[in-house]
C-alpha cells in the first residue's frame, strides 16, 4: 500500500475510570453486569470538561450487504470514521491514529485506557462470520476485537476481544448505560485462553460468529469461547476495533477483514 489517510476522530469521553472500560487491557476488572459477586466499578468524574463532538450530516439508509472483503491495499470509503472511548485522552488532544498503511488498517493507540473502533457502514443480516488476521506490537496490555451487529448510530453492539495477554471476552457494548453514568461493556463471557492458541506478537487469525443467539469466538481455527444471547436480533455494522491499556504505545495491525454468511 502506498497511499495513505488520516481519519477523522470521534471522540466520546466516559466519566469512569480506568477500569470500568472492559476488562482485557492491563489488569482491568471486568463490568459489573453479569459477574457474580463482583460490586460495580468505582467511578469518578475526569480532570477535565469534555466537550461534545461536533454534530454529522445524517447519511440516507444503506442497503443490506451480505458479504464483504478488504484486503486494506486501497481507500474505501465505506468504513466508519474512527469511533473512539477513553477516560484517559484529553478532547482535542489525542495522539491515537488509525490509518492505511503498507497495505495494512493500522492502530497506532499513544494514548492510555483509549478504545478505538471502525465500522462498515453497509449494514449486513444478523447471521455473520467475521475473519480478520491481525499482528500487534509495543505493550502487551492491549485489545484486539471484532464487532457485529452494530446499529447505525454505534450505540450497541456484540464484541469479541482477545488480548497478546492470552485473555478473551465476549461483551454487549451498550452506549445508554454509559449515558448513565456506568460501565457500557456487559461482560457476556471472559476468560484465559491456552498459551499455544494465539501468538502475543506474531499473526494472528480471529474468527467471530453471530448466528442467532450464538456467539461464538475462535482464534488460529480454534474454539476459546461460546455464549448465548437474546439482546441483539438484528442485522447491522461490523467492524475491527484496538484498545491500549495503562502502558502505551499500542500498535495493532489488522492484514484483511473478511464477512460472510454460516
Amino acid at each position: 500500500m502506498k497511499r495513505t489517510v488520516l481519519i477523522p476522530l470521534i471522540v466520546l469521553i466516559l466519566a469512569s475510570v480506568a477500569c470500568s472500560l472492559g476488562g482485557l487491557t492491563g489488569g482491568d476488572q471486568p463490568a459489573a453486569s453479569q459477574q457474580e459477586g463482583n460490586p460495580p466499578a468505582a467511578t469518578q468524574a475526569p480532570k477535565y470538561q469534555p466537550t461534545q463532538p461536533e454534530a454529522t450530516p445524517t447519511e440516507a439508509p444503506r442497503d443490506e450487504v451480505e458479504g464483504f472483503e478488504d484486503e486494506f491495499d486501497v481507500i474505501n470509503t465505506d468504513w466508519s470514521d474512527v469511533f473512539t472511548v477513553t477516560t484517559q485522552a484529553l478532547n482535542g488532544k489525542m495522539f491515537s491514529t488509525v490509518k492505511l498503511e503498507d497495505g495494512k488498517l493500522t492502530f497506532a493507540l499513544k494514548d492510555k485506557e483509549t478504545y478505538q473502533y471502525k465500522f462498515y457502514k453497509n449494514p449486513f443480516p444478523a447471521d455473520v462470520i467475521i475473519d480478520a488476521k491481525y499482528q500487534a506490537g509495543g505493550y502487551l496490555f492491549n485489545g484486539i476485537a471484532l464487532v457485529c451487529r452494530a446499529n447505525s448510530d454505534m450505540t450497541q453492539w456484540y464484541e469479541f476481544r482477545v488480548s497478546s495477554e492470552s485473555k478473551y471476552a465476549i461483551y454487549l457494548f451498550d452506549q445508554s448505560l454509559r449515558d448513565s453514568g456506568k460501565n457500557p461493556y456487559v461482560s457476556l463471557k471472559q476468560g484465559v485462553v491456552a498459551v499455544e492458541t494465539l501468538a502475543p506478537t506474531k499473526e494472528n487469525e480471529l474468527r467471530a460468529v453471530c448466528d442467532g443467539t450464538s456467539l461464538i469466538l475462535e482464534a488460529n481455527q480454534v474454539q476459546i469461547a461460546n455464549v448465548q444471547d437474546t439482546t441483539l436480533s438484528e442485522g447491522g455494522m461490523a467492524g475491527v476495533g484496538a484498545m491500549s491499556g495503562s502502558l502505551t504505545p499500542v500498535t495493532v495491525w489488522f492484514d484483511y477483514f473478511h464477512v460472510t454468511q454460516p
